[in-house]
């Protein structure tokens, strides 16, 4: 059977959309740009739907190129930075911008968190230090400083789940992405409730997302996606 794979790449800097033969040759690039967004100092963020939106003009012009149509994309697999968070309401829509893994606005938690014990009992459930831009120290952060942002989101995911959900409706991460989280025991391979009772973050556990394989197939394009991008449903 021929066609190709896409691969999508959303980093630091810039979204790239790759086109790879079966054999894993890559053959073409199309990127677009990702504006950091510096609110305050030490605030590292970025507009998610901004960031779909040139995903999927990168998509439209990969799809344009000579001698390649939507028919012949066989799969896609989407990767992106990891820490950080991306926060969407039940409807899928983000309830503020999402924050890159570079963000330092928690250092003053971990601080706490190391003065009251929290951060030894952490490190030694999950074998693992705290840092600015981590999952759970961002969870943290959220609930103290914008509880009202914390009430409307219902989802919490990672940089590439969210261009997943945008593809195919999916809400689920993996365990690459999971093990940057801060909230990953990496010892069990799968979510760590004492992360957040230690950090008092129960009421999160139900916005965690199932973690999957990495290899899983989760979906097919929607139909949105599909009109969004030019992939073929």
């Amino acid at each position: 059977m021929s066609g190709y794979y896409l691969g999508i790449d959303a980093g630091g800097t810039m979204t790239k959309v790759a086109l790879f033969d079966r054999s894993g040759k890559q053959l073409a690039v199309e990127v677009s740009p990702n504006v950091m967004l510096i609110p305050n100092p030490g605030w590292t963020e970025r507009d998610a739907d901004k960031m779909w939106s040139a995903t999927c003009e990168s998509i439209r012009k990969m799809l344009a190129r000579p001698n390649i149509s939507a028919d012949q994309i066989l799969g896609i697999a989407p990767t992106g930075f990891g820490g950080g968070a991306f926060f969407i309401d039940e409807n899928g829509d983000p309830t503020r911008n999402a924050v890159v893994s570079t963000d330092s606005r928690g250092l003053d938690l971990i601080e706490a968190w190391d003065a009251d014990g929290t951060g030894s009992s952490l490190r030694r459930t999950l074998k693992q230090l705290n840092w600015g831009g981590q999952t759970l120290v961002l969870l943290a952060w959220l609930e103290a400083n914008m509880p009202n942002i914390a009430a409307k989101t219902r989802y919490v995911l990672s940089c590439k789940d969210f261009i997943r959900y945008r593809l195919c409706g999916d809400i689920s991460t993996d365990a690459t992405d999971a093990s940057c989280s801060g909230f990953y025991d990496l010892s069990k391979g799968a979510v760590s409730e004492l992360a957040f009772q230690y950090t008092g973050l129960t009421a999160w556990l139900e916005k965690i997302p199932a973690i999957g394989k990495s290899a899983e197939t989760v979906g097919g394009v929607s139909s949105v996606a599909a009109a969004e991008t030019g992939l073929r449903e």
